[in-house]
């Protein structure tokens, strides 16, 4: 006769009195299927979450790089309120890219 695998069918006598109180919160928070979903994906690993702040920059710097024409600096850094040294810093990756094709297309032409 097969052991009996407790494991599998564990979650489903999961309820929330069975959790500690970070862990209630979250499973009220995200809802029980879903916190149940992350217990059996992530099953003891530990995962980051991001703050707000560094997820904002992220998104504010993409917007960045986005709007950069490789002339509008200044305008960038007064929208979104930065000196032109942090926004030169947020597109130089796109900056190069400007350059190498403009130096590209200067060469195509010769």
């Amino acid at each position: 006769m097969k052991a009996y695998d407790f494991s599998t069918d564990i979650l489903d006598f999961l309820s929330l009195s069975d959790l500690n109180e970070e862990q209630r919160y979250l499973a009220e928070l995200v809802g029980m299927d879903t916190y149940k979903t992350i217990v059996s994906e992530y099953n003891g690993c530990t995962v980051y979450i991001p703050k707000l702040d560094d997820l904002a920059r992220k998104i504010r710097n993409k917007k960045i790089n986005k709007e950069f024409d490789g002339k509008n600096v200044a305008a960038l850094a007064k929208k979104y309120q930065l000196s032109s040294v942090q926004i030169n810093s947020i597109v130089a990756d796109k900056r190069k890219r400007l350059n190498k094709e403009k130096k590209k297309h200067a060469e195509s032409k010769l």
